[in-house]
């Protein structure tokens, strides 16, 4: 039988292995100038450009040439996104105003804050060397006073501190040293607006508050914790969430299930699709306006990196079928990766690039051809057999190990030793997201209508039909 591995070939591997790992010898020191470092790269790409032309044996040479093209280039990107020069390390705090152009926006903990990440654009004298490098921000604003809009550009005075280098990566100052920022702005206040954002940003927030109103139609008033849950899992404002559901989250592990990736962004792109099929759009119209609206959803929702990263990957997958190329996951996977680190290289260095990736390369890699060949030998049916044998030896019987979450508005429950129980609660997460999809576009398109109404009900009975009876 032919392997099914031959079917998720990858070649884009051999340029996105040594990007990254010249990205790692970057983070390790600085051993040659940026300068070096380019012309090296393009040295390397003359070079495998040659082999190929010139053909005969020197062909085999384009090979390892590109390879180190793809290193170097590596480094240099490194260095390139994480300029740091040596006096400030030395730099005291001290007050500083700033002129930033806000990048991106944090969900609000707090809604007297605001906090996000901004680039510098305008400071004092003795501080220009600041300008052009990106910041974090936190501004304390005054009653009635709006958080900046992406893309808005902002005066502010505060707090000017510099961050480690190398700070613990389990740290928020380790994300933010990810991230390529140096400067944390603490304790501001605005003092001017000196542009207004962009409309497109403009609409993206207010479509932001209609679609959080529309999640609450129909259920707010009776069920406010479950209303905020469903807002929280649609939209990621986890500020949503009440102070019992927060803390059980945090302490359960699971708040990575409200963080907007390619959960959300996967049954967003298969309603877009649908809908616009149900429409009869072609192909490639289908291609174009869908992947348009599912940025518009990822801008709406705060443009997180694992968003921006789901985003890719759908478009990649969408553009395979528009292309009539067969639709190779690992490709897809490969070439988005390839992509967000050309984009924001540092974004390798992030747990969450990690974790999202090596997880989906594992399950596509090991996952699909080990449950082929389990299902073919019988092996997952004595597997089950065995997992619900232990379930049954647990205290209170069969179902007793369950372990309790017990949060108002979401599931009873989770047994490790269930293997049926998992796969049913990820379906519940997907119908449930579908249907809240269908809320936003039922109450976007018809302001008046029953549609989410009934879409936001039925998702409240699906939820809270899971909700502890002691609540």
């Amino acid at each position: 039988m032919t392997s099914r591995s031959l079917g998720h070939r990858a070649p884009l591997l051999w340029l996105l292995l040594p990007y990254m790992a010249g990205l790692a010898i970057g983070k390790a020191g600085d051993f040659l100038p940026v300068s070096w470092l380019l012309a090296l790269a393009l040295v390397a790409v003359l070079i495998a450009g040659a082999a190929l032309i010139m053909g005969g044996r020197r062909a085999a040479l384009w090979g390892p040439a590109l390879i180190s093209a793809m290193v170097v280039a590596g480094a240099a990107s490194y260095a390139l996104h994480r300029l740091r020069l040596a006096t400030w390390e030395t730099l005291p705090p001290r007050e500083a105003s700033l002129g930033l152009q806000v990048d991106r926006v944090f969900v609000p903990a707090d809604p007297k804050r605001a906090s996000g990440l901004a680039t510098i654009v305008r400071a004092a004298p003795h501080l220009r060397e600041l300008i052009g490098q990106p910041i974090y921000f936190s501004l304390n604003l005054r009653a009635g006073e709006a958080p900046p809009i992406r893309s808005a550009l902002v005066t502010a005075t505060g707090i000017l501190v510099t961050l480690p280098r190398n700070p613990p990566a389990e740290t928020f100052d380790g994300y933010l040293a990810g991230a390529g920022i140096n400067f944390r702005f603490t304790r501001g206040r605005l003092t001017a607006e000196d542009r207004p954002a962009h409309p497109y940003y403009r609409f993206c927030a207010e479509l932001g508050k209609r679609c959080h109103e529309l999640l609450g139609l129909g259920i707010e008033t009776k069920r406010p914790a479950l209303a905020g849950l469903l807002r929280a899992m649609m939209l990621g404002t986890t500020h949503d969430l009440s102070t019992e559901q927060h803390t059980l989250f945090m302490q359960s592990g699971t708040m990575h299930l409200f963080a907007i990736s390619g959960l959300n962004i996967g049954v967003i792109a298969g309603v877009l699709q649908a809908g616009l099929l149900l429409l009869r759009f072609p192909g490639w119209a289908r291609f174009v306006v869908g992947a348009g609206l599912l940025w518009v959803f990822v801008d709406v929702t705060g443009a997180a990196p694992s968003a921006i990263r789901a985003f890719a990957m759908a478009v990649f997958i969408q553009a395979a079928f528009v292309f009539r190329r067969p639709a190779n996951m690992l490709a897809a996977l490969v070439a988005s990766a390839l992509v967000v680190l050309l984009v924001a290289p540092l974004q390798l260095f992030s747990a969450s690039f990690l974790m999202s990736y090596a997880i989906v390369a594992a399950l596509l890699v090991l996952g699909l051809p080990l449950g082929v060949g389990l299902v073919g030998d019988g092996v997952l049916l004595v597997l089950e057999l065995l997992l619900e044998g232990l379930e049954a030896l647990l205290p209170g019987g069969a179902g007793g190990g369950r372990l309790r979450v017990g949060l108002p508005g979401t599931f009873d429950s989770l047994n490790p030793f269930n293997v049926k129980s998992g796969t049913a609660a990820q379906g519940l997460v997907g119908v449930g997201l579908q249907l809240q999809a269908a809320a936003l576009q039922s109450g976007v398109n018809a302001p008046h209508g029953i549609g989410r109404d009934v879409a936001n009900v039925v998702v409240a009975i699906q939820v809270g039909s899971h909700q502890p009876t002691s609540c």
